[in-house]
């Protein structure tokens, strides 16, 4: 996983859908990532199949869609519940003493509860 880098890039796309008044059902997708170099964002860095260290630094934007739930309250914020999905999760080789190499997957579901609005 990056932690941090010289290129950022950000897409969240939504829309709210009323049911009645009171509760929303919300599509959304969400792209991105932190890239070591701006240039990195639309040219990934190309790695050599072996080279685990340089593969592992190597980013990708990444997509994630999910559905959520809004309900409006009385105090003037909404309850929310979102599920996202990631289709291509990152993936990253931890190299063992014995072979074969472990491979970390990040997660690709994700459950989010708020009270409020962010924007």
């Amino acid at each position: 996983m990056p932690l941090g880098g010289n290129g950022l890039a950000v897409a969240n796309l939504e829309a709210r859908l009323p049911i009645p008044n009171t509760v929303q059902i919300v599509p959304f997708y969400d792209g991105g990532n932190v890239f070591s170099h701006a240039s990195e964002i639309f040219k990934p860095r190309q790695v050599a199949p072996n080279d685990n260290f340089d593969k592992n630094l190597r980013t990708l934007w990444t997509n994630t869609v999910g559905l959520g739930l809004r309900v409006k309250t009385p105090f003037g914020g909404s309850l929310a519940i979102d599920y996202g999905f990631m289709l291509n999760p990152p993936e990253f080789v931890i190299p063992q003493l014995v072979p074969p190499d472990t491979i970390y997957r990040v997660k690709q579901g994700q459950l989010h509860f708020r009270f409020s609005q962010i924007f």
